[in-house]
């Protein structure tokens, strides 16, 4: 018997401060994005201490104690949830046995981690023995995916000599977004054919003009750890005979809205296309995102299959800047009824 564990998992460390707030990891699959924010509230279980911060024991291994055994069939499926607050540095493995340690950038700061994972098994030389999975891939593609792993945007570079035949960026009224822009005619325009002029150096009147350096995004370590998991679907998928027992896969994106990019299947072309060429723009409605997924499995569901929902993101659910309790609220119910 061949077992693989299929593993993803999301992390987030928050930390919010007294007047600013920054952004959340998310990791799955053993990829994190980190980011902290200073916490305006004790954890629930910390004691009052004048102005000593306290903090539970982490428990971000516990998992092992329940999806960690690769021989145990009833891990199909199952998925493990874990909230952990601590006053100090934290150390995380990632997938390849590589380890990130995670610190708070202020003394008065917590660090609050939020996991998930779940797990899936494959079984040769035995039949009907464990269920196919039906899973839909949640994929942020609000913003602020543009950005680097240190919640900065030097993806995004300035640049003054350009190639018209190359396709650089401006910056729209929020800051936090762009336009693609490419020559066309004797003009620089946008989708929208509004027509720029670009600087030809800093102190130059016009717009300013960037390059996109993709590889360095949270976008991209995304659609890589989706990647990485779609091929290990896609073996796994080679060793079952039998299609009606093939493990299924959906992709569904979102950020101001939601958009289901790929119904479930079983054919890797159509998974790995559904992941391909994502953009980030607008505001993180996790809700929506989780919504589509629940139709999704609603639609096409199979009765003998485990339904699994991975869910990708870089922040906190928004309409436009900061916390917004509301979708949060709605994207828990969503959630729980999946």
């Amino acid at each position: 018997m061949e077992e693989h564990t299929m593993r993803a998992r999301v992390q987030c460390l928050l930390a919010k401060a007294r007047t600013y707030t920054k952004q959340a990891i998310a990791a799955v699959l053993g990829l994190a994005m980190i980011m902290t924010m200073g916490l305006v509230t004790r954890p629930i279980q910390a004691e009052e201490s004048g102005d000593e911060r306290v903090a539970d024991p982490t428990t971000f291994t516990q998992w092992e104690q329940g999806i960690g055994n690769p021989t145990d069939p009833r891990s199909t499926g199952r998925v493990w949830t874990d909230k952990s607050v601590s006053t100090g540095a934290v150390t995380l493995t990632t997938y390849d046995g590589k380890t990130v340690q995670v610190t708070p950038k202020h003394d008065d700061a917590f660090l609050v981690g939020l996991s998930a994972m779940s797990s899936a098994q494959r079984i040769t030389g035995v039949a009907n023995v464990t269920k196919p999975l039906d899973i839909v891939l949640v994929l942020d593609t609000s913003a602020t995916m543009n950005y680097d792993m240190d919640d900065d945007r030097h993806a995004y570079n300035p640049v003054y000599n350009l190639d018209t035949s190359k396709t650089y960026y401006v910056q729209k009224s929020n800051p936090k977004e762009y336009w693609s822009v490419t020559y066309k005619g004797r003009n620089w325009v946008n989708s929208k054919g509004e027509v720029y002029t670009p600087k030809t150096s800093a102190s130059s009147r016009g717009t300013q003009f960037y390059t996109y350096d993709f590889s360095a995004t949270r976008m991209a370590a995304m659609q890589a750890a989706a990647g990485g998991f779609i091929d290990q679907l896609a073996d796994a998928n080679e060793k079952i005979q039998d299609v009606n027992k093939k493990n299924r896969l959906g992709v569904v994106t979102f950020a101001s809205t939601a958009t289901k990019r790929s119904g479930l299947t079983y054919d890797e072309q159509t998974m790995t296309a559904a992941i391909s060429g994502l953009r980030s723009n607008g505001s993180t409605h996790s809700e929506a995102g989780l919504e589509a997924a629940k139709e999704l499995l609603e639609q096409s569901q199979r009765a003998d299959a485990t339904s699994i929902v991975i869910f990708f993101t870089d922040g906190e659910p928004s309409s436009g800047s900061g916390f917004d309790a509301t979708l949060a609220n709605t994207a828990v119910t969503t959630a729980t009824a999946i």
